[in-house]
């Protein structure tokens, strides 16, 4: 078959580079063509749109300097307007200062909020108490760039705003005056608290008052009549079996009616750390653990401290073997500084400080519960009673206020030297309810110490108020008027023949007991119970008063000599919490909320800094002092704080 390019005689042709013809190119064409440059073009672009948004910065830049700065020239005016002791209107004050810093004195707008004590539309509204100013200005800033978008100027309406209120404070101020705290400790403490009262103090303060709690402890806190009187502390309960025999008691105290010093149950100190905020009723009424806890209310029965001279000491060595001979022997000494509540003059408190003596064992957790209970509310009927009975101003009325009151601030300051140690008591078979003495006056011959005692040790008085004075060749009583006439004590165990007991001289072997049969017993013989009893004597001449070789009761005597104990960890009842666990205990119901803020001071190289640092409120409010001059500065440091804090802006 013949080729398609044959029968059409159609030759191929084949076209070489060479044979091809360029197209004719002209100048604009080529220019056209040209890229060389455009990068210079898109940069203009960038480069404007860059001063553009540099021209926008530069005119919010000067805005918000200028906006700064009126912020800060409003919070000072109204800050300086808000002081309570300035006394030019709030209104033109703040106006003169914004004038004087350059801004235009019609546009600045001004709202003073002020409370008083009493009625503001009466001619005399009382004391100023609070003061909020408001001050605000329209602002207007004209533009440099931002014309270009069609914005000439920036404005805002700034606003500045400051408030201050007058605090009522309340302070309790726990120190420690154990035995440790003798001779130069002491001294540079009266004269730091000193210091602190004059700081914290405003004598003229008819309102916004600090009030000072000052709350002196060793082993035990004394509480002062004027409070005790207010408590339930005693109750006259019947003995469940009463003896049968000539005078026996039906009815004994709870506690002793002289006692001032409170013994705290376990309950009434601590609980477990988790069940702080758990509900807990008592006496219908609930409330959170940490409420019960910080509180002591006039229906709460309290269980007093034994008020007993445990006489460890010979006749010849200050004579407390036989009737206590000063009051300061007694484990709850009514002679130490008592508890001074709520003053708000200084005299009254540098002068308790003055009387400070140190002696004791230290019971800083005694110390804390007490301060927390003066600041708790439940102490207000107390106060409120004092100021009726005229005991208290009546600036003081409604303190101690509610923990969410927004006028109220309070602080407890807790001070020592040392560490927990322990307190001592009386075991429950002797601290109340009947006991094995008997009294007859008519045996007795009616006799007591002499109250002049020591001065003439060996003088007596007579129920007429007549001196008795019966010595023998050897400077003692006359043993036909022995002190310790008068008295029987039952024998349960003898023979209805021997079941009263003479007791002998207690400052000798001396074998002059004899016993009684039921029938000797003096029909005017009345039981004593053991308030009245350790009244009489010290523990270790009742102890001995057992002593006898061939009647006594060997078993009593040690039983009394024991009765004098040292409760510092165990169950419920006979003994108390270890002083570090009820001390953290009160501690954390104090600290709930921060409703009371607690400040600390471990003073000395011998203070408990770790259970000290548990207690404060944090870091910033436990302090550590070497010496006195250092507990100085703490002291004045704590003031300082409470002052900033009275005022608050």
């Amino acid at each position: 078959m013949e080729s398609d390019f044959l029968k059409n005689d159609v030759t191929p042709r084949i076209l070489l580079p060479e044979m091809v013809e360029e197209p004719r190119v002209t100048k604009i064409g080529l220019f056209r063509r040209d890229e060389d440059g455009s990068l210079i073009i898109f940069s203009l672009f960038i480069f404007v749109m860059i001063l553009f948004v540099a021209g926008m910065a530069v005119d919010l830049m000067r805005f918000e300097t200028d906006r700064t700065a009126l912020q800060n020239s409003l919070d000072g005016a109204s800050l300086a307007a808000t002081n309570l002791d300035q006394e030019r209107d709030p209104v033109d004050l703040v106006k003169d200062i914004m004038e004087k810093r350059g801004y235009d004195r019609d546009l600045v707008n001004v709202v003073p909020v002020e409370s008083y004590s009493g009625d503001i539309a009466s001619p005399d509204p009382g004391t100023l108490m609070s003061r909020r100013v408001t001050a605000s200005y329209d602002l207007t800033v004209n533009t440099f760039f931002m014309p270009l978008l069609g914005i000439d100027t920036l404005g805002t309406n700034t606003a500045g705003e400051a408030f201050e209120r007058v605090q009522n404070v309340e302070v309790s101020l726990v120190l420690d005056i154990s035995g440790s705290m003798s001779g130069t400790k002491l001294s540079d403490l009266k004269e730091s608290a000193k210091k602190f009262f004059r700081e914290v103090i405003n004598e003229e303060a008819e309102e916004g008052a600090v009030s000072v709690s000052l709350i002196p402890y060793n082993h035990t806190v004394v509480v002062p009549d004027i409070i005790f009187d207010q408590l339930t502390t005693n109750a006259a309960v019947p003995v469940l079996s009463p003896a049968a025999y000539t005078g026996a008691l039906e009815f004994t105290p709870l506690n002793h009616p002289r006692s001032r010093c409170v013994r705290w149950r376990d309950s009434e100190m601590t609980v477990n750390a988790s069940q702080l905020r758990s509900d807990v009723t008592v006496g219908g009424v609930t409330k959170k653990n940490y409420e019960l806890l910080r509180a002591v209310t006039t229906s709460q029965v309290l269980d007093m401290m034994a008020y007993y001279d445990p006489g460890n000491k010979s006749a010849g060595d200050g004579g407390t073997y036989g009737w206590p001979a000063h009051e300061s022997n007694r484990r709850c000494d009514p002679t130490r500084s008592p508890i001074l509540p709520y003053q708000t003059t200084l005299q009254p408190l540098e002068d308790h400080v003055d009387a400070f003596y140190a002696a004791g064992n230290t019971a800083i957790d005694h110390g804390m519960k007490w301060g927390v209970a003066l600041l708790d509310p439940a102490f207000r009927t107390v106060v409120d009673d004092l100021i009726d009975n005229h005991d208290f101003p009546e600036k003081l009325r409604d303190r101690p206020y509610d923990y969410d009151s927004a006028n109220s601030l309070k602080v407890v300051v807790l001070m020592t030297d040392g560490r927990n140690t322990g307190q001592y008591d009386l075991k429950p078979d002797f601290k109340r309810g009947p006991s094995r003495f008997w009294y007859s006056e008519k045996a007795g011959s009616e006799q007591v110490r002499n109250p002049n005692y020591p001065t003439e040790p060996n003088e007596f008085i007579d129920v007429s108020g007549e001196y008795i004075v019966d010595i023998n060749e050897n400077g003692n009583p006359d043993r036909e008027k022995d002190w310790y006439d008068g008295y029987y004590i039952l024998m349960p165990d003898n023979g209805e023949e021997t079941r009263f007991m003479r007791p002998h001289r207690p400052w000798d072997n001396t074998s002059d007991a004899r016993l009684y049969s039921v029938a000797e017993l003096p029909d005017d013989a009345r039981q004593m119970d053991y308030s009245e009893l350790y009244d009489r004597f010290s523990e270790n001449a009742l102890a001995e008063f057992f002593r006898d070789d061939q009647v006594g009761d060997w078993g009593a005597r040690q039983a009394h000599r024991e009765a004098d104990y040292q409760p510092i960890s165990g169950a419920e009842g006979d003994e108390r919490l270890n002083g570090d666990d009820s001390l953290a205990g009160i501690c954390a119901a104090a600290k709930v909320d921060a409703e009371i803020l607690v400040y600390t001071i471990a003073f000395g190289s011998g203070a408990d800094t770790t259970e000290m640092g548990k207690c404060s409120s944090g870091e910033g409010y436990a302090f550590t002092a070497a010496d006195g001059e250092q507990l100085t500065a703490a002291f004045e440091a704590i003031a300082s704080s409470i002052t900033r804090l009275r005022l608050t802006q």
